[in-house]
């Protein structure tokens, strides 16, 4: 009977410690993100993001679950996701540039642009990205 109850407590609380690590994206928009970033005292990484891009799809159905990326970025980042057709998606193209989707653009907390990339990122790769985007916040650039 005790290993019974074991096992069916076991089954309850599976769910708890398999539930899938990712990057946590803020729910809002640039302004109060990096308000936010400003507070705890971290950088804001954009996710600028078209429906009909594939590698946009992967990244978010893949990338954005490695612990290689997402380890740096929930640590050190307030994250967002913005759709490009988006009003704020818009204003963040027309001021950056982008060539091209998925795009990552890195700011410091007061919304000065310190890195932008414009094509699809290993985990590997948007780790290495973050690392240098944290360097040149630390440089003051």
């Amino acid at each position: 009977m005790k290993s019974f109850r074991t096992l069916l407590l076991s089954f309850l609380f599976l769910p708890l410690l398999t539930q899938a690590q990712e990057i946590n994206f803020y729910e809002g928009d640039f302004e109060t993100a990096s308000a936010k970033a400003v507070r705890e005292n971290k950088a804001v990484m954009v996710f600028l993001y078209s429906t009909t891009c594939g590698y946009c799809k992967y990244s978010q159905e893949v990338i954005f679950k490695r612990d290689t990326a997402y380890t740096i970025l929930n640590a050190q980042f307030i994250c967002l996701k913005i759709e490009l057709k988006s009003k704020e998606g818009r204003k963040l193209r027309n001021e950056n540039q982008p060539e091209a989707t998925p795009c990552y653009l890195f700011f410091d907390s007061k919304g000065k642009l310190l890195l932008m990339m414009d094509s699809f990122l290993t985990a590997k790769e948007l780790a290495t990205q973050a690392n240098k985007a944290l360097k040149k916040k630390k440089r003051g650039f």
